[in-house]
């Protein structure tokens, strides 16, 4: 271990290390409690807004050597990129904004092609930051049942 990463709080362990579980739930929990209060005053313009923000979270509070656009695997021929790698390519993190009524059904089938590359790329665990700001998902429990599964999780935050 480096001088460098030894003097790094424990919440940046690397894959396998003796923090991964609580990483990946401490990560859900950072997203979920950090990401809204950026934009209490105003709603995100639009995606690439609201990754700026995500970027910043995960750079101060989650890995600093979070990487964007990175990763994943070719499905039907096209490439997939995931939004964030975080933890030298343990989680992949995708970033999605829901500003129109239509979009959160659109959303789903974007989730299961993300999850399709998923399952062949590098990654451990994929994180889908979901950030409603119309409230279109009123019932999060059913949506998030849907699609999770013990490394794949959905962190909805309404504005």
């Amino acid at each position: 271990m480096t001088n460098a990463s030894a003097s790094l709080p424990s919440q940046f362990a690397i894959a396998g290390g003796p923090k991964y579980e609580k990483d990946f739930e401490e990560t859900i929990r950072i997203l979920q409690d950090q990401t809204r209060p950026p934009f209490y005053n105003k709603k995100p313009r639009d995606e690439d807004e609201l990754k700026t923000v995500i970027h910043a979270i995960c750079r101060c509070a989650i890995d600093p050597f979070v990487q964007r656009e990175r990763g994943g695997a070719r499905v039907v021929g096209k490439e997939c990129r995931f939004d964030f790698s975080l933890f030298h390519d343990r989680d992949a993190l995708e970033a999605k904004l829901i500003t129109e009524s239509y979009r959160a059904n659109k959303i789903v089938s974007e989730i299961l092609e993300d999850i399709e590359a998923f399952g062949d790329s590098q990654f451990s665990n994929l994180i889908f930051l979901l950030y409603d700001s119309i409230g279109d998902i009123s019932d999060q429990a059913s949506f998030k049942r849907d699609l999770e599964k013990s490394n794949i999780r959905l962190v909805i935050v309404k504005h």
